[in-house]
Protein backbone atom coordinates (compact mmCIF):
# COMPACT_ATOMS: atom_id res chain seq x y z
CA UNK A 1 0.00 0.00 0.00
CA UNK A 2 1.31 3.18 -0.97
CA UNK A 3 0.24 6.74 -0.43
CA UNK A 4 2.07 9.86 -2.20
CA UNK A 5 4.12 10.42 -4.91
CA UNK A 6 6.72 7.98 -5.93
CA UNK A 7 5.93 6.00 -3.06
CA UNK A 8 7.48 2.10 -4.11
CA UNK A 9 7.97 3.39 -7.38
CA UNK A 10 10.39 0.99 -8.54
CA UNK A 11 8.65 -2.01 -6.48
CA UNK A 12 9.08 -5.00 -9.05
CA UNK A 13 8.32 -8.15 -7.05
CA UNK A 14 8.26 -6.59 -3.07
CA UNK A 15 4.97 -7.02 -1.00
CA UNK A 16 3.28 -5.99 1.87
CA UNK A 17 5.15 -3.40 2.05
CA UNK A 18 3.48 -0.01 2.76
CA UNK A 19 4.52 3.54 2.25
CA UNK A 20 2.92 7.21 3.48
CA UNK A 21 4.93 10.20 2.23
CA UNK A 22 7.01 11.67 -0.75
CA UNK A 23 9.16 9.05 -2.28
CA UNK A 24 8.71 6.84 0.37
CA UNK A 25 10.43 3.62 -0.37
CA UNK A 26 10.96 4.85 -4.23
CA UNK A 27 14.16 2.39 -4.53
CA UNK A 28 13.00 -0.72 -3.05
CA UNK A 29 12.72 -3.44 -5.93
CA UNK A 30 12.35 -6.87 -4.18
CA UNK A 31 12.22 -6.02 -0.22
CA UNK A 32 9.14 -6.79 1.68
CA UNK A 33 7.01 -6.16 5.11
CA UNK A 34 8.47 -2.79 5.09
CA UNK A 35 7.13 0.22 6.50
CA UNK A 36 7.64 3.76 5.65
CA UNK A 37 6.37 6.82 6.96
CA UNK A 38 7.24 10.61 6.09
CA UNK A 39 9.13 12.45 3.60
CA UNK A 40 11.94 9.89 1.98
CA UNK A 41 11.12 7.52 4.42
CA UNK A 42 12.69 4.37 3.47
CA UNK A 43 14.25 5.88 0.07
CA UNK A 44 17.72 4.81 0.64
CA UNK A 45 15.75 0.59 1.28
CA UNK A 46 16.36 -1.24 -2.04
CA UNK A 47 16.14 -4.60 -0.99
CA UNK A 48 15.87 -5.51 2.54
CA UNK A 49 12.64 -6.98 4.20
CA UNK A 50 10.68 -6.33 7.56
CA UNK A 51 12.30 -2.58 8.28
CA UNK A 52 10.18 0.37 9.85
CA UNK A 53 11.59 3.77 9.13
CA UNK A 54 9.83 6.77 9.94
CA UNK A 55 11.48 10.20 8.79
CA UNK A 56 14.70 8.31 7.88
CA UNK A 57 16.19 6.94 4.62
CA UNK A 58 17.50 3.57 5.81
CA UNK A 59 20.14 1.82 4.25
CA UNK A 60 20.34 -0.15 0.62
CA UNK A 61 20.27 -3.91 1.62
CA UNK A 62 19.06 -2.93 5.49
CA UNK A 63 17.36 -5.73 7.06
CA UNK A 64 14.77 -6.35 10.05
CA UNK A 65 16.00 -2.92 11.23
CA UNK A 66 13.36 0.02 12.87
CA UNK A 67 14.99 4.13 12.16
CA UNK A 68 13.48 6.69 13.36
CA UNK A 69 14.54 10.28 12.78
CA UNK A 70 17.46 11.58 11.00
CA UNK A 71 21.16 12.32 12.30
CA UNK A 72 21.65 15.77 12.10
CA UNK A 73 17.87 16.74 11.90
CA UNK A 74 16.54 15.51 15.03
CA UNK A 75 18.73 16.80 17.88
CA UNK A 76 16.86 14.86 20.63
CA UNK A 77 14.60 11.64 21.63
CA UNK A 78 11.98 11.97 24.08
CA UNK A 79 9.79 8.31 24.64
CA UNK A 80 7.45 9.10 27.59
CA UNK A 81 7.96 6.64 30.69
CA UNK A 82 11.42 5.85 29.89
CA UNK A 83 13.49 8.30 31.72
CA UNK A 84 13.30 8.24 35.37
CA UNK A 85 11.34 5.41 35.68
CA UNK A 86 13.22 2.74 37.18
CA UNK A 87 12.94 -1.37 37.20
CA UNK A 88 14.08 -3.61 39.71
CA UNK A 89 15.79 -5.86 37.46
CA UNK A 90 16.30 -6.92 33.61
CA UNK A 91 18.76 -6.23 31.32
CA UNK A 92 19.81 -2.56 31.08
CA UNK A 93 19.69 -0.47 27.67
CA UNK A 94 22.30 1.35 25.95
CA UNK A 95 22.52 3.76 22.89
CA UNK A 96 26.00 4.00 21.51
CA UNK A 97 27.10 7.10 19.66
CA UNK A 98 25.31 5.93 16.71
CA UNK A 99 22.40 6.29 18.12
CA UNK A 100 22.28 2.42 18.13
CA UNK A 101 20.25 0.72 21.11
CA UNK A 102 21.25 -2.80 22.79
CA UNK A 103 22.22 -4.29 25.99
CA UNK A 104 25.69 -5.42 26.97
CA UNK A 105 26.20 -8.71 28.16
CA UNK A 106 29.23 -10.10 30.24
CA UNK A 107 29.47 -13.93 29.44
CA UNK A 108 32.66 -15.21 28.51
CA UNK A 109 30.85 -16.94 25.20
CA UNK A 110 30.62 -13.62 23.86
CA UNK A 111 34.40 -12.28 24.30
CA UNK A 112 37.65 -13.12 23.00
CA UNK A 113 41.35 -12.31 24.13
CA UNK A 114 39.90 -12.23 28.00
CA UNK A 115 43.45 -11.61 30.21
CA UNK A 116 43.30 -10.05 33.87
CA UNK A 117 43.69 -6.77 33.93
CA UNK A 118 46.51 -6.59 36.36
CA UNK A 119 47.60 -3.57 37.79
CA UNK A 120 45.03 -1.35 36.42
CA UNK A 121 42.00 -3.71 38.33
CA UNK A 122 43.62 -2.01 41.51
CA UNK A 123 41.08 1.13 40.22
CA UNK A 124 38.12 -1.59 41.07
CA UNK A 125 39.53 -2.19 44.64
CA UNK A 126 38.90 1.29 45.47
CA UNK A 127 34.70 0.24 44.50
CA UNK A 128 32.33 -0.29 47.11
CA UNK A 129 29.68 -2.84 46.34
CA UNK A 130 26.25 -2.35 48.46
CA UNK A 131 22.96 -4.21 49.17
CA UNK A 132 20.42 -2.04 49.35
CA UNK A 133 16.47 -2.12 48.29
CA UNK A 134 15.13 0.90 45.97
CA UNK A 135 12.93 2.96 47.51
CA UNK A 136 8.60 2.12 46.99
CA UNK A 137 8.21 4.89 44.35
CA UNK A 138 10.70 2.43 42.03
CA UNK A 139 10.12 -0.63 43.57
CA UNK A 140 7.00 -1.33 45.60
CA UNK A 141 7.89 -4.95 46.41
CA UNK A 142 10.94 -3.94 48.12
CA UNK A 143 13.05 -6.39 45.61
CA UNK A 144 16.71 -7.40 47.29
CA UNK A 145 19.53 -5.68 44.90
CA UNK A 146 23.12 -5.45 44.65
CA UNK A 147 25.90 -3.22 43.28
CA UNK A 148 27.12 0.22 43.26
CA UNK A 149 26.49 4.00 44.25
CA UNK A 150 26.98 6.34 41.58
CA UNK A 151 28.43 9.21 44.13
CA UNK A 152 30.52 6.13 45.32
CA UNK A 153 31.67 5.34 42.23
CA UNK A 154 32.34 8.75 40.90
CA UNK A 155 35.09 9.90 44.23
CA UNK A 156 37.34 6.74 42.32
CA UNK A 157 36.01 7.79 38.67
CA UNK A 158 34.09 10.17 37.46
CA UNK A 159 34.76 8.59 34.28
CA UNK A 160 32.52 5.72 35.16
CA UNK A 161 29.50 7.92 35.71
CA UNK A 162 26.21 8.79 33.68
CA UNK A 163 24.93 12.13 34.51
CA UNK A 164 21.04 13.42 34.71
CA UNK A 165 20.15 16.12 33.23
CA UNK A 166 21.36 18.87 36.04
CA UNK A 167 24.49 17.14 35.90
CA UNK A 168 24.36 15.02 38.95
CA UNK A 169 25.41 11.71 39.14
CA UNK A 170 22.55 8.98 38.23
CA UNK A 171 24.15 5.67 37.29
CA UNK A 172 27.72 4.07 37.25
CA UNK A 173 29.22 2.61 33.60
CA UNK A 174 31.14 -0.82 34.27
CA UNK A 175 31.98 -1.24 30.67
CA UNK A 176 34.56 0.71 28.88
Amino acid sequence: MGVGQNVLFANTTGNANTALGYNALQVNTTGSFNIAIGPLAGAALTTGDSNIDIGNPGVAGEAQTIRIGFEGLQIGTYIAGISGVTVPSGISVIVDNNGHLGTTTSSKRFKKDIKPMGQSSELLFGLNPVTFHYTEAIDRAGTPQFGLVAEDVEKVNPDLIVRDKDGKAYSAVMSR
